[in-house]
């Protein structure tokens, strides 16, 4: 298996590395792009010569370098493109919504496209409603501001300005009364487009059915990744209780769209063709959700490690999930290499790479028969691994952990799921609305229990302990968590063995 599994997580590493690497460098030097476009010609024109020689070792050391070198470019042209994409003090700005327009307490912050090709992020005075997709021009009176915290050290939103420059944002604008105004609405052309135009209609229909308040907002936010009628209430509470990760789309959430559509399909008496069309029927839909959903890092990272899955089933090969997990991180990379310093980014892939190594040992050590209590045992590990595998960034970063976040996991994610397969029923039912109506209502007790337990876990006057964690803390949590976790592995496959040899 280590034969198979190496190169790509080989690759992998040496392409966050480069990234990192570049990122550390910057501070200190000004890197150029034609450098290290030489630098990967030179280690390409090694790889060529090394290919047909019995020099292995030489040879893995200049793919490595090659993969670190191709990290580190493609961070710089992405990091140049964003920190020079709008120049400092441009007031003048036109170009297209792109992002729901969320409500602030004075103002609208939008994510505007320019027609130069950069994003920013403008504060609009509330004389109007934006939507998504409108066409806008905007005077900004004192000017873009800059991200990038190289060009504006003396920042007093360094924290949020470095945020959003990592998240492709160059520079930030505000917009007061009647110095802007929307100038038309791109009707969806492409499919991409009309795919994200779904999201509204969905919202829309929801509002229709009369979902609205707490229940509606967290209905909307699971099931099309729509967080706007999210209150900062909810978010805290949710936050509190430790399941903050629940009403933003991930992996978690796809993985149930992956279960249902499995049951659906899958256990239909077809022959071995058919079973192969529906399961690249199922990739579709897949990805489709991901559009509608808006492409979240979290989400891309899932259906890019389903559709790695379902195409090892159908090739007949084992699916190494380690090769997966790799594999989407360095084309997710290659495709925005600053992702990686995405938060939400690192703590996706760090609960899967927990799931990776240590769920299969840590589900072996207690046999069940029971399918039920199996599951739920399952239910339990994931819980555990999950907390544990992102406790040191989630201290790092937020400066607190929730003791409550083991016990909400139990019970959040149940009924999480009890949900998710009612909205199915309800989108499926469509056309029978007396039918649609009764799971309606089932749908909402579902949401308000799951809301009032939040509630009660977040209430707890202990639910949260403050504790930040530095960065060579996180470095020696992470090198000890897998120290254990490689021990446990080998414990793990050592009786597994001796079981087999008995057996």
């Amino acid at each position: 298996m280590s034969h198979r599994l190496l190169p790509i997580t080989r690759l992998t590493i040496a392409f966050i590395a480069g990234a990192v690497l570049c990122k550390i460098a910057l501070q200190w030097i000004d890197i150029q792009l034609w450098e290290l476009n030489a630098m990967l010609i030179a280690w390409a024109v090694a790889i060529f010569l090394l290919h047909n020689r019995r020099q292995s070792v030489a040879f893995a050391m200049a793919v490595s370098l090659f993969s670190g070198t191709l990290g580190a470019l493609l961070f710089l042209r992405q990091f140049d493109g964003i920190r020079y994409g709008v120049a400092a003090g441009t007031q003048h700005l036109t170009g297209v919504i792109a992002d729901q327009p969320q409500r602030k307490a004075k103002t609208w912050s939008v994510r505007v496209h320019t027609d130069s090709g950069a994003d920013v992020m403008a504060y609009l005075a509330p004389d109007a409603m934006p939507e998504k997709g409108d066409s806008i021009e905007l005077f900004a009176c004192y000017g873009a501001e800059p991200t990038c915290l190289a060009d504006n050290p003396d920042s007093a939103f360094a924290d949020y300005h470095n945020y959003l420059f990592y998240s492709g944002i160059s520079a930030t604008a505000y917009s007061p009364s009647g110095m802007w105004r929307v100038t038309g609405h791109r009707r969806p052309s492409g499919l991409k487009t009309r795919l994200e135009a779904v999201q509204t209609t969905m919202t829309e229909m929801y509002c229709e059915a009369g979902f609205r308040g707490e229940e509606g907002a967290i209905i909307t936010a699971m099931t099309t990744g729509d967080r706007s009628q999210l209150s900062k209430q909810m978010r805290q509470q949710y936050s509190r209780a430790g399941v903050a990760h629940i009403l933003a789309l991930s992996g978690f959430h796809l993985g149930i769209i992956y279960v249902i559509l499995q049951s659906v399909f899958m256990t239909l008496p077809l022959g071995i063709r058919w079973r192969n069309c529906l399961r690249l029927v199922i990739i579709v839909a897949l990805v489709a959700f991901t559009i509608v959903a808006g492409s979240p890092p979290s989400l891309v990272r899932a259906a890019i490690m389903f559709t790695v899955m379902m195409i090892a089933s159908l090739l007949q090969r084992d699916n190494l999930s380690l090769n997966s997990l790799s594999l989407a991180a360095l084309v997710m990379l290659c495709y925005q290499p600053m992702m990686l310093f995405d938060v939400g980014f690192q703590l996706s892939f760090l609960s899967m790479l927990g799931l990776t190594l240590a769920y299969r040992p840590l589900v072996g050590v207690v046999h069940i028969r029971c399918s039920l209590l199996h599951r739920l045992w399952s239910v339990v590990v994931t819980t555990v691994v999950c907390t544990v595998f992102t406790l040191p960034l989630v201290t790092y970063y937020f400066g607190y952990f929730s003791l409550m976040s083991l016990v909400s996991n139990l019970v959040v994610p149940l009924l999480a799921i009890a949900m998710m397969w009612l909205t199915v029923a309800w989108w499926a039912l469509v056309f029978l609305p007396s039918v649609q109506t009764f799971i309606g209502d089932a749908l909402t007790f579902v949401v308000h229990q799951m809301n009032d337990f939040t509630h009660w876990a977040s209430s707890v006057p202990w639910a949260v302990v403050p504790f930040r964690s530095n960065l060579l803390g996180v470095v020696l949590e992470y090198v000890v968590m897998l120290a254990l976790t490689a021990l446990l592995v080998r414990i793990y496959h050592n009786v597994s063995r001796n079981f087999r040899c008995r057996a």
